[in-house]
């Protein structure tokens, strides 16, 4: 894997070297074009200076000039100037290499002449017959050209290995804090889940221990869910074990069948409490904030949900004799956004939990009504209730309300029933059913957002009347007296 000191510098190079080639190719073509226009000048100039000094010579005198020969020590840029002069269609004039007549059109022109090229400026003068050329061969300019754009360029290409070496260095500082927090990270113990200092790194790396200080956050509150759960459990499952272990000694010792078939129906009812106990701890385990990402939603009806899990609770009430029915549902328009498994697992733990503590022959009624804003679950039974002042408690896990502790339970079905409220959004509100007793529980959820705009739009809103149930209601039949299904339709 490359590093990121890789990763930059690479770019970096080519980078450089594509600037360097584009400085190059543009310092070439510009010094071209600033040569060419400054060497024509000169060519203008010196032909119409050429101009002024012979053409008083050539008409006056009428004499033939002779050609012209250099200086020994003019410079070989001064050498390259040649020249043309030509009257009558003869050339009376010129330098040696140019002995015929070259004849190129008036102004500036490029021509071969002599197995040469040349830049030429032809001077015409009809009133003379005159003709002037004066040329400069084309190698000087590409010559001169290329030395100016050498010594501008080649100073970038020995500077290049400095400013790469500059940028290596100055990428590996900036790299610097990464390196040391990747070596707090490194060095750190598992048990170690304190977050990182950020304190002096730049931006963009804080960025990144931020996210890692985040996921350091979850890692410890899952870890404290994990030694909670395993305390929780140790500690819960520790009683029935022990007790377990007393029945089977009793069973083993028993003297008589009667006192053996006694201890092994207690083993049973332990094992049943203690695989209910795992059973809704493991399911509250499900539904921890790190756990139920995937915990998928959907628009759902709540009636159908409510007579299914009256159906699957309808034998125990049956058993004690509880009137368990489904009074209203006036929601089966509505929906709501919500989890089915967790909803079954929601309401069936409300209405076991009324089942388990109303007495023998009691009532439980079950209403859902569509208020203003909000779908209204209300499950109301005839029991002991629940004082006020531990009310919220009993939502807590493990808690169980002082004169609930002779029933069988565990002290979790309703802190279950607290979490996937919170899951779907949903209140709880606890009450009285009666001014003599009995507990209403309440669950409020949001109605789908399309359901409501539709209800709106329909003027379809209903405020329900969701006072507790009194005496004076009609009568309903026992559960003793027909099917579930009868229960469920009752109202």
């Amino acid at each position: 894997m490359r590093s990121i000191r890789r990763r930059l510098l690479i770019p970096l190079v080519g980078l450089y070297a594509v600037g360097w080639l584009a400085t190059a190719v543009y310092a070439y073509h510009q010094t071209k074009h600033e040569v060419r226009e400054l060497f024509d000048e000169e060519l203008i100039l010196i032909g119409n200076t050429l101009h002024a000094l012979i053409k008083h010579e050539i008409l006056e005198n009428e004499q033939p000039l002779l050609p012209l020969e250099y200086h020994p020590h003019l410079t070989e840029m001064q050498h390259t100037i040649a020249f043309q002069i030509v009257r009558d269609g003869k050339v009376i004039s010129s330098s040696g290499e140019l002995s015929h007549d070259l004849n190129p059109p008036p102004g500036l022109a490029t021509i071969t002449a002599s197995g040469t090229q040349w830049r030429v400026f032809t001077m015409l003068d009809k009133k003379a017959d005159l003709r002037i050329h004066i040329l400069e061969p084309l190698r000087i300019r590409h010559e001169l050209s290329d030395s100016i754009t050498f010594s501008l360029v080649m100073p970038l290409l020995i500077v290049m290995p400095g400013l790469l070496l500059l940028s290596w260095l100055i990428i590996g500082d900036a790299l610097r804090p990464l390196r040391r927090v990747s070596r707090m990270v490194e060095t750190r113990s598992p048990q170690d889940l304190s977050p990182i200092d950020s304190h002096d790194v730049p931006g963009e790396i804080q960025t990144l221990t931020n996210a890692i200080n985040r996921l350091l956050a979850r890692l410890d509150n899952a870890l404290a869910r994990e030694r909670r759960f395993t305390a929780d459990a140790a500690h819960e499952l520790r009683t029935p074990i022990a007790a377990l272990k007393a029945q089977a000694g009793v069973a083993s010792r028993a003297r008589n069948a009667n006192e053996r078939r006694n201890a092994l129906q207690q083993i049973e009812m332990g094992v049943d409490r203690s695989s209910r106990l795992i059973e809704q701890m493991l399911t509250l385990a499900r539904l921890e904030p790190e756990s139920n990402e995937s915990l998928k939603m959907r628009p759902l009806r709540l009636c159908p949900l409510i007579k299914s899990c009256i159906a699957a609770l309808y034998p125990a009430a049956l058993e004690k004799g509880i009137d368990l029915g489904l009074q209203h549902c006036g929601c089966h328009q509505t929906r709501l956004l919500g989890n089915e498994m967790a909803l079954n697992i929601l309401l069936c733990n409300i209405i076991g939990n009324a089942i388990r503590y109303t007495p023998a022959n009691g009532r439980i009624d079950i209403r859902a009504e569509l208020g203003e804003d909000r779908i209204i679950l209300e499950v109301a039974d005839n029991g002991p209730g629940i004082p006020a002042a531990q009310r919220q408690r009993v939502l807590e896990r493990f808690y169980r309300a002082e004169e609930h502790r002779a029933i069988q339970g565990s002290g979790l079905g309703l802190s279950i029933v607290a979490r996937i409220a919170d899951l779907h959004r949903a209140r709880i509100a606890l009450s009285d059913t009666s001014p003599e007793g009995g507990l209403t529980f309440r669950v409020l959820f949001s109605p789908y957002p399309a359901d409501r705009d539709k209800q709106e739009d329909n003027h379809q809103t209903v405020t329900p009347e969701i006072s507790p149930p009194q005496g004076g209601e009609q009568k309903k039949a026992r559960p003793g007296r027909g099917r579930p299904e009868s229960a469920i339709r009752r109202g």
